[in-house]
């Protein structure tokens, strides 16, 4: 957590670690507007390859448990080597105090042309319910 939102700054996957450098604001914090958009590049990209991100909301989400209040954020990626072209992108519903509702993503295979959508849903909200991440303490915002 930033004072902006909700940044990362180190990502693993299949066991390579990579990091963000600055970190990247993957949701911002909920204002007065309606409507948000940003620009995110790494110091070792060009700025045009960056991710570009908006944010719209509060907004009426479906929750397990009806409607509830929330936000959308939308993260494009474009191609490295051609940034007018957008390679993927994910759609994420975010309900504060519940957490992520949704999150669809969609990414393009440009030698094969075609896509892929990944598509996941909050289904239940009952405790028990599924795998369950281990409850941690708050330790605050680290400091600067």
């Amino acid at each position: 957590m930033t004072d902006k939102g909700i940044a990362i700054s180190k990502m693993v996957a299949d066991g390579q670690t990579s990091s963000a450098d600055p970190p990247e604001l993957m949701f911002a914090s909920p204002g007065a507007e309606f409507h948000k958009s940003w620009l995110w590049h790494d110091k070792k990209q060009p700025p045009a390859s960056g991710h570009q991100f908006q944010m719209w909301g509060p907004l009426p989400l479906k929750t397990p448990n009806g409607e509830a209040s929330g936000y959308v954020m939308l993260q494009k990626i474009p191609n490295e080597s051609d940034p007018s072209v957008i390679d993927g992108s994910t759609e994420t519903g975010v309900v504060p105090g519940l957490g992520v509702v949704y999150i669809v993503g969609i990414e393009s295979i440009a030698q094969y042309q075609t896509a892929t959508r990944t598509e996941s849903h909050l289904t239940s909200m009952k405790h028990g319910a599924g795998t369950e991440p281990e409850v941690r303490k708050d330790v605050g915002t680290p400091s600067k």
